[in-house]
């Protein structure tokens, strides 16, 4: 990869940083907006982040394990109904990447790189917030429930629907079957 795409990404991390510091200086590092707020400011530093330096985790961690294509876990737990919330009109008019015009495999195809996109997001996302959230947490403790709380809910939720999503996709396309043994 080219060496000056890192070094602007490095860049617009150390933007991001500074501008995430001066929010929780101005809003109060322990409010609940500036822990809603700032997560979806490092979502945003994800999503750029992402697309400036095409960072992408191992094809073995984006396969389903044979407890996800189950599901069990993630019903319980309460991400289909999230996974519902998240599938409404307006969201999907929100987000580009989730509107399919083709039926069939291919479509399911898309879908799989649409999830994988999406939960990388989230997952650098969650990353750099956890970061964020211990540095902050170590000078202000009442800020750290209310920053754990905001990304498990912004960024753990998320990952844990597009898993969910693709163990259902796999099952489809044929690579884990329902006893969630892979094919």
């Amino acid at each position: 990869m080219n060496p000056f795409r890192w070094l602007a990404a490095t860049g617009l991390t150390a933007a991001f940083a500074a501008l995430l510091w001066q929010f929780g200086v101005g809003r109060g590092f322990g409010s609940w907006s500036f822990a809603v707020w700032g997560h979806l400011l490092l979502l945003v530093w994800a999503v750029l982040f992402y697309r400036l330096t095409g960072w992408q985790p191992p094809r073995a961690w984006l396969r389903p394990a044979r407890w996800e294509c189950r599901g069990e876990l993630y019903r319980w737990l309460g991400v289909p109904i999230v996974r519902r919330a998240l599938a409404s009109r307006l969201w999907r008019r929100f987000n580009p990447d989730f509107q399919f015009s083709e039926r069939g495999k291919a479509a399911l195809r898309q879908m799989e790189c649409a999830m994988v996109r999406a939960e990388t997001g989230h997952f650098l996302a969650g990353m750099a917030s956890l970061l964020f959230t211990a540095g902050i947490g170590m000078h202000t403790p009442e800020a750290l429930w209310r920053l754990l709380t905001v990304n498990v809910l912004v960024n753990g939720y998320p990952i844990a629907v597009q898993r969910y999503n693709r163990a259902r996709v796999w099952r489809v396309l044929g690579k884990c079957s329902e006893r969630g043994q892979e094919n």
